[in-house]
């Protein structure tokens, strides 16, 4: 009996550890599979993306009679804080929102002014959203690229509305020759139907992409995207796309988050008391890996001639701080 027991001890003790080979073997080859934690299913690169409204001027300032609607002179200003900060960050894409330029007036451009510094030598895509009579400006989504990003089949790109004044524009670009579908979002400013236009953009988004075959993967979401992380609406919007914002695990604290904040006086001089939100983001799909996540543009330097005049005490790139991600995407298995 004990040569039968001491056999059969040797037996299952065998089997266990034969088990646990196989299911180890079995785990790193389900992982190269499904492309978790592989470099294969993922691109050979990360791409750090920063998304950033250039602020339009069109809100008129509380603390002072002059507008700054149109005023090129200020704008420039703000342009030369822009392009210091950029030249330190000096992100593969840029994202921007409310980006000007003026008919008639090459110097009056964002993308002139830009190119002329932190971003020479960046490839751009335009698309226009609205014009301005008043002031004879021209306001685009816009995509600066830098190498190895290039852009896509342009005839693809196209501008949706949402509401009155809110709208969003799809690209392609390349990551070498991975294709990334970025959609660039401005809501609408009624805070009361934040809901909805989620719900509008879910519906435009998912039938441009079942028409283009986009790959969810390859999905790139930046821009002004009101919404606290938890409420419903905006996590129903993540999951419709298997979504995440890059932002998340990297904020200490909630105002680390805060892209519109009072301590920027552009946005307290133009917000109505509004107090601290984070609205400017960056969304990934979910298997992506997100290295890093902070804000941008947020620091200020001593007013100007021009701040001054509009009841500045300090000079501040812009009306929000941009929002900047290092990440990696996962290759395309299917479509939207």
């Amino acid at each position: 009996m004990r040569f039968k027991d001491l056999l059969f001890r040797d037996i299952l003790a065998a089997s266990f550890k034969w088990s646990a080979w196989i299911a180890l073997l079995y785990t790193l080859l389900g992982c190269s599979h499904f492309g978790v934690g592989t470099q294969a299913s993922y691109d050979d690169r990360s791409i750090s993306v920063l998304t950033s409204s250039l602020f339009n001027q069109r809100l008129s300032p509380r603390y002072s009679k002059q507008s700054w609607k149109g005023d090129w002179l200020f704008r420039r200003e703000r342009l030369e804080l822009i392009d210091r900060d950029l030249q330190a960050v000096r992100p593969d894409l840029l994202v921007f929102q409310e980006l000007l330029a003026r008919r008639g007036s090459p110097s009056e451009s964002d993308r002139s002014i830009l190119s002329y510094g932190a971003l020479d030598g960046y490839q751009w895509e335009m698309q226009l959203a609205r014009f301005y009579e008043d002031t004879q400006e021209e306001q685009f989504f816009a995509l600066a690229m830098g190498l190895p990003l290039r852009p896509g089949d342009r005839s693809k790109s196209s501008v949706f509305k949402l509401g009155v004044d809110g709208a969003f524009s799809i690209s392609q670009i390349f990551l070498e020759d991975e294709p990334i579908w970025v959609v660039n979002v401005e809501m609408p400013q009624d805070a009361q139907k934040v809901d909805v236009w989620y719900d509008v953009l879910t519906k435009k988004l998912r039938e441009y992409g079942a028409k283009e075959s986009i790959c969810e993967k390859r999905l790139i979401v930046a821009g002004y995207l009101p919404g606290r992380l938890s409420w419903p609406f905006y996590q129903r919007f993540l999951r419709q796309f298997n979504l995440k914002d890059t932002s998340t695990g990297f904020c200490e604290v909630a105002t680390d988050c805060q892209t519109g904040t009072p301590s920027n006086e552009i946005f307290l001089n133009t917000s109505e008391g509004k107090s601290g939100t984070q609205v400017d983001r960056i969304l990934a799909h979910a298997e992506s890996v997100v290295y890093a996540s902070s804000a941008e543009l947020d620091n200020a330097d001593k007013v100007t001639t021009r701040g001054e005049v509009y009841g500045l005490h300090s000079h501040w790139p812009t009306r929000r701080f941009a929002w900047n991600s290092i990440l990696r995407l996962p290759k395309c298995v299917g479509i939207l």
